[in-house]
């Protein structure tokens, strides 16, 4: 009997002007999310807290400069990161994988637009579909989270994704989530075909209604507000720009994966090594024109 799990996710960065696009989430049994979604509901309801509409990072940590419908406005730092910790603590207590993918937007736009192509997968080295292609990095972004959810996955499980709803960008990335199934069906290697076999559908929904997606929504935002601060090629931690609060809460957000993948240009060229591209075929997509 083939075995299931929900993933969970949220974005940051999908603005105009971003520097960074991440998608990133959890992924967990539904037994397991059953009991957060319970744990997670208790902790908002709390009479000290009382928070109605579910939880929304930006308001949360925007607190002293969103005024209009801030169920947080003049909270104490200690009240504030009571709730939070508690929240943490949720999140740490259940068996459920951080996930996801940070692309640096720049190092995307920098590759012609036929790598881009490539990388999204409007082209491969056997067809070429430039007649509809538009890749934008939240194309890649998901891709890339649907990649690092598969690591470590039996091969016998299914995931089924939950995307929040975002009015701009869902099709986006439900567009995506298809290109990639298309790709790895018609195009793909022998792994990327079995991979196939374990994606089920990707649906979206609001994060009101669903403790996963608020979960999500927490770790894409810490992710981002940690490597806007974080020091390239290495993306080491700037001590000085963290204070100790903020690096428990990653702690405990990315607790079961130290390998959620940063698409910088250094990783982008190796997708194009792991690929197989030769340098010629790099010069082929370099002189690709978008039609």
């Amino acid at each position: 009997m083939a075995l299931s799990e929900r993933v969970y996710t949220d974005e940051s960065g999908i603005h105009d002007g971003a520097k960074l696009c991440i998608v990133a989430g959890y992924r967990g049994s539904p037994s397991q999310w059953k009991r957060f979604n319970r744990e997670w509901s208790l902790i908002l309801n709390k009479p000290q807290y009382k928070i109605r509409d579910g939880f929304h990072s930006n308001v949360f940590f925007n607190r002293e400069k969103i005024h209009k419908h801030n169920p947080y406005r003049n909270w104490s730092d200690n009240k504030a990161s009571k709730f939070l910790g508690e929240l943490l603590g949720v999140i740490r207590s259940h068996k459920i994988t951080p996930v996801g993918c940070a692309l640096v937007v720049k190092d995307f736009k920098a590759l012609s637009w036929g790598e881009q192509c490539v990388l999204v997968g409007y082209i491969t080295k056997t067809v070429s579909r430039k007649d509809q292609a538009n890749p934008q990095p939240y194309h890649l972004a998901v891709r890339g989270l649907v990649e690092n959810s598969l690591y470590n996955v039996s091969h016998d499980t299914k995931l089924h994704f939950i995307i929040s709803e975002q009015r701009e960008l869902q099709q986006r990335a439900l567009d995506g989530y298809s290109l990639l199934k298309e790709t790895f069906e018609k195009y793909g290697n022998e792994k990327e075909k079995a991979a196939l076999k374990q994606l089920k559908r990707m649906e979206v929904d609001s994060p009101k209604d669903w403790p996963g997606l608020q979960a999500a929504d927490l770790l894409a935002n810490r992710w981002n507000y940690t490597l806007m601060r974080c020091i390239p090629p290495k993306w080491e931690i700037d001590q000085t720009k963290f204070n100790p609060e903020h690096i428990k809460t990653m702690n405990y957000l990315a607790y079961r994966n130290g390998i959620m993948p940063i698409y910088d240009a250094a990783f982008l060229e190796q997708l194009f090594h792991d690929t197989g591209y030769s340098e010629e075929d790099r010069n082929r997509l370099r002189s690709a024109q978008r039609l």
